[in-house]
């Protein structure tokens, strides 16, 4: 349901030939346009930390031991509280652009659903 609950259309691949080899000891940056309600972060870097656990194990590594960073870079954040918590780690590699009040943005990319339309737009 938008805007009540996040859900994953598509995620990284670790089983073809053009998988990501491994996440382990990199540096990951997650950029999202707005931090409104910080459930979509939240999902973002759970999930990201499931993977990196799932690639752990399969080393032979004990939880954390493979030095993986996770940054959070966000276009705005809106200034309010957050329905949801990221994990104290993370935010000291948090990165906002701009603090906004809390108000609605709209984006290029929110006028139309059909990309067609919004190329045509953008010309």
């Amino acid at each position: 349901m938008p805007g009540v609950q996040v859900t994953k259309t598509q995620w990284l691949n670790f089983g073809g030939a053009d998988s990501l080899v491994s996440l382990l000891g990199r540096k990951i940056l997650i950029v999202d346009e707005v931090d409104d309600s910080r459930k979509t972060l939240v999902y973002a870097v759970a999930e990201l930390l499931k993977d990196i656990r799932t690639q752990e194990i399969q080393a032979g590594m004990q939880p954390g031991e493979s030095n993986t960073e996770i940054g959070i870079f966000v276009v705005y954040n809106k200034e309010k509280p957050k329905a949801e918590e990221l994990p104290e780690a993370i935010m000291r590699n948090y990165y906002p652009a701009a603090t906004t009040p809390d108000r609605w943005l709209f984006f290029p990319w929110d006028c139309t659903t059909d990309i067609s339309v919004h190329t045509e737009l953008s010309k």
